[in-house]
């Protein structure tokens, strides 16, 4: 891509601004979360991405009426948040 020059008010050539190309790299060494849940919460200047885990209640081997009983006297599952990546907004 081409250069561009930014010139002062003053005529003087300033900084000269050059596009590069990103080239992502993702390690082998990099963690894998696991992530059911997700939220935005935005900021004047910033946002934050937030995943979460949530692990289902394990009710393998009961009756519905076991199961149902649960559910009646839950409120709230707990998920954890395993990832929160700050970030920018554009103006």
């Amino acid at each position: 891509m081409p250069e561009e020059k930014h010139v002062a008010p003053d005529k003087t050539p300033a900084v000269q601004a050059k596009m590069v190309p990103i080239k992502w790299a993702v390690p082998a060494s990099t963690t894998t979360v696991y992530a059911n849940n997700m939220a935005i919460l935005y900021g004047e200047h910033d946002c934050y991405l937030l995943f979460f885990e949530g692990i289902p209640p394990l009710l393998v081997g009961q009756t519905p009426e076991q199961q149902a009983e649960y559910f009646s006297k839950t409120d709230s599952i707990t998920v954890n948040c395993v990832a929160h990546n700050p970030g920018a907004t554009i103006q």
